[in-house]
């Protein structure tokens, strides 16, 4: 399926602010379109209403998404998507990680304060084969660059950045808010 047909009833970031702009999701989709995994399985922090998860489901053969709320939304809206498993749970009381053996990619898009992103990190480093992880709002919020900086710098040379997905910096895809860096970073696990 081309990824324009994939993007066709996806609202931009613009016009809905808790997604990802459509950039982005072009980029994400750019990026692991052709890539061999030894797992075609990702985990989704982060559901909301599924615009993402839509991508993702396209791309790898399982995804596991967790939100702490449960919206049916998601679930309508992705309901001819069979390889979509949702979990409803606050992933910071709970081990969620210990579900996810395999999973070779976790995309970052839960709570966006600095301590948070840092234990998503810390869960995710948790999951065996993982071998990429994709955090947005990287340049939006700077809690989140901030997390990420210093978890590189802590994990170097095991966290690297391998490129970025979405809006540029300076952009303004979310109505009012300017861009500092890029809109998303992929970060490669050896």
């Amino acid at each position: 399926m081309d990824i324009e047909e994939i993007l066709e009833n996806i609202p931009d970031k613009r016009e809905w602010k808790s997604t990802t702009s459509l950039k982005f999701k072009r980029d994400l989709y750019s990026f692991f379109k052709d890539m061999e995994l030894d797992a075609s399985k990702v985990v989704e922090l982060g559901t909301h209403r599924g615009y993402t998860t839509r991508v993702l489901s396209l791309l790898f053969e399982e995804v596991i998404t967790y939100d702490i709320v449960d919206d049916p939304y998601s679930k309508e809206f992705n309901k001819d998507r069979d390889n979509i498993t949702y979990r409803y749970q606050d992933i910071y009381k709970s081990p969620w990680w210990e579900e996810c053996i395999g999973a070779s990619v976790v995309f970052i898009d839960a709570d966006h304060n600095y301590e948070e992103v840092k234990k998503d990190i810390e869960n995710t480093l948790k999951i065996k084969d993982v071998c990429y992880m994709v955090f947005d709002d990287y340049g939006l919020f700077p809690s989140v660059k901030n997390a990420v900086t210093e978890s590189m710098k802590k994990h170097w040379p095991k966290i690297k950045p391998a490129g970025y997905v979405g809006e540029e910096p300076g952009s303004e895809c979310r109505i009012g808010k300017i861009l500092e860096d890029w809109e998303g970073l992929v970060c490669k696990i050896e």
